[in-house]
């Protein structure tokens, strides 16, 4: 048995997202009352759509991807498009630190504060999450599901922690903004 999947540029006569089957040497005898009528040896091929293919080629790129530094040669292309992780986490990383540092040297904020204070480990699990969903989608062509209702609600506290003054305390909500108080 052949199979033939069906690819972009593949220089084959199957068309993409297509799967050829060819069965070969199958021996097809006819009778009648008993006695042998015709005898033949055929080939039969079969052409039916899937995606299986695709979809398993494009899971490989999205782990490629996840995979690639920020060093890794292959993450920025012609088209300025930055494919793999790395970039993605560092654009984001360094514009966020850069502008919360600068805020900070206009708003009176402590000069001299280590990296880690400016970005909270919260700042980096959603720049994180948002860079994976924008390497998922550029692979695909779209995100999971529940990716924009998941980052909706994230999106919402790291406004709030970077529009606030105040550092997270045990006090703090889930966003890492002080709950109001309230007074009788």
């Amino acid at each position: 048995m052949d199979l033939t999947v069906g690819k972009e540029n593949s220089g084959d006569d199957v068309e993409p997202g297509t799967v050829r089957a060819t069965i070969k040497d199958i021996e097809v005898s006819v009778y009648r009352r008993g006695n042998l009528q015709t005898e033949e040896t055929r080939s039969i091929t079969i052409t039916v759509p899937t995606t299986a293919f695709d979809l398993h080629e494009k899971t490989q790129l999205y782990q490629k991807r996840l995979n690639m530094g920020f060093f890794h040669p292959e993450t920025f292309t012609a088209d300025g498009l930055y494919n793999g992780l790395g970039r993605k986490m560092a654009a984001r990383y360094y514009l966020l630190a850069y502008s919360k540092a600068y805020l900070q040297s206009f708003t009176g904020g402590t000069s001299g504060v280590s990296f880690d204070k400016i970005l909270s480990t919260k700042d980096i699990e959603f720049l994180t999450n948002q860079a994976m969903f924008g390497v998922q989608k550029s692979v695909f062509g779209k995100n999971e599901r529940y990716a924009d209702r998941y980052m909706k609600g994230v999106w919402l506290c790291f406004m709030a922690r970077t529009t606030s003054n105040e550092r997270p305390t045990r006090h703090s909500t889930r966003c890492g903004v002080s709950a109001p108080t309230v007074t009788s």
